[in-house]
């Protein structure tokens, strides 16, 4: 009874998933899903921001989650909450009109894992400060994709030097066991076990690109559980990462106990603080780190420097908003926006898709004809 009870004391307790910003595409949230989330910061905020598909003003918010709009009228406030990691496309256009002239545009195009329905966003402004923001959501999405280690279960990537682990930026290495037996095999694998303050990693000793790397963000229960080899480490991934069971053995039984304990402190520590992969210093700069951990600055320009904003700039207390309408964001399975057609000049007033901004048929047959020859 003493061991089942110290067995028990030992596993953490099965938890739902916290994070879902990055994850979803909501429409009309309630004030409690607009508040930031777990490991969630703002970046930056611009007011005067358009939604074209409900033809409303609002205010644009980037975090290092996701993006959200919030409608500015007062009787009822429709709000958009796009995760990153649903976003496939990003682009930023400009548009020229009699009554506007020229404004900047930020396209979307998302999708949520698993599901065949596409979405579109276009956002306007004609604020100053949006080919800021719009810039910076560009950025801060290609960071996100750029910082998956941080969040996601990964296997067989080259995180492995000279038989060592590859920190990420804010990595630490708290522990580190050169002998410990992946089960997922019939004979098992020996290989080297790392416990960081941001996920568990595991490599072979004999192929370092046989790894996975799991953190625990993606860790749903921690146990010692008896298996063919003895009694092992399990570590179970939450359903979002693919609900898989990794088992370990490590000996001695002490040993396996301490690894445990240790394992379950890191994730509450985590809990705490949460370590995401997108840092901000002096709230000027913006870090990224890719798949081999090479760190690099994202924000170059000194225009483009990110401007922390109150996490409440956006927040709004309708009890009652009204939903949007969520089909005039439905597109097909292309994230290609609508094709603009002109009539150009240089061929006669013939109808043709609008060109790149800076670029007409002029220039483009100067590409390929004879110098000498006469347009």
């Amino acid at each position: 009874n003493d061991n089942k009870e110290k067995m028990a004391s030992l596993e953490v307790g099965r938890h739902p998933e916290i994070l879902w910003q990055d994850r979803e595409v909501r429409f009309d949230l309630i004030p409690a899903d607009l508040q930031v989330g777990f490991g969630e910061k703002v970046i930056e905020s611009a007011l005067a921001i358009e939604d074209t598909k409900s033809d409303q003003r609002g205010s644009l918010s980037i975090t290092n989650l996701r993006i959200i709009w919030l409608a500015q009228r007062k009787i009822s406030r429709p709000n958009l909450s796009i995760g990153h990691n649903c976003i496939a496309n990003v682009q930023l256009r400009t548009s020229k009109s009699k009554q506007r002239g020229i404004t900047q545009l930020l396209y979307l195009g998302a999708r949520i894992n698993g599901s065949t329905t596409a979405f579109e966003f276009i956002f306007t402004s004609a604020n100053e400060q949006a080919p800021r923001i719009f810039s910076t959501a560009q950025k801060i999405i290609r960071a996100y994709e750029n910082t998956k280690l941080y969040r996601d279960l990964r296997l067989r990537l080259s995180i492995i030097r000279d038989n060592n682990l590859i920190l990420l930026p804010q990595e630490e290495i708290f522990s580190q066991q050169r002998s410990v037996w992946n089960l997922s095999a019939d004979k098992g694998n020996l290989g080297s076990f790392y416990v960081t303050n941001i996920r568990i990693v595991w490599h072979a000793n004999n192929a370092s690109n046989f790894n996975v790397s799991l953190p625990y963000l993606q860790m749903k229960s921690v146990r010692i559980q008896q298996s063919k080899f003895g009694q092992a480490l399990v570590l179970e991934t939450t359903p979002r990462a693919g609900g898989y069971v990794l088992g370990f053995r490590i000996d001695p039984k002490k040993q396996l106990e301490a690894t445990v304990q240790e394992i379950n402190s890191m994730r509450a520590a985590f809990t705490k603080r949460p370590i995401l992969g997108i840092f901000f210093h002096d709230s000027t700069s913006l870090l990224k780190n890719n798949e081999e951990s090479v760190v690099q600055h994202l924000l170059e320009e000194k225009d483009d420097e990110l401007l922390m904003h109150d996490d409440d700039d956006f927040i709004y207390q309708s009890s009652s908003p009204i939903s949007a309408n969520k089909t005039a964001y439905l597109v097909g399975d292309s994230f290609s926006p609508a094709i603009e057609i002109i009539q150009d000049p240089y061929l006669g007033g013939l109808a043709i898709e609008k060109p790149p901004d800076g670029v007409n048929t002029k220039t483009l047959w100067r590409l390929y004809l004879p110098s000498d020859f006469v347009f």
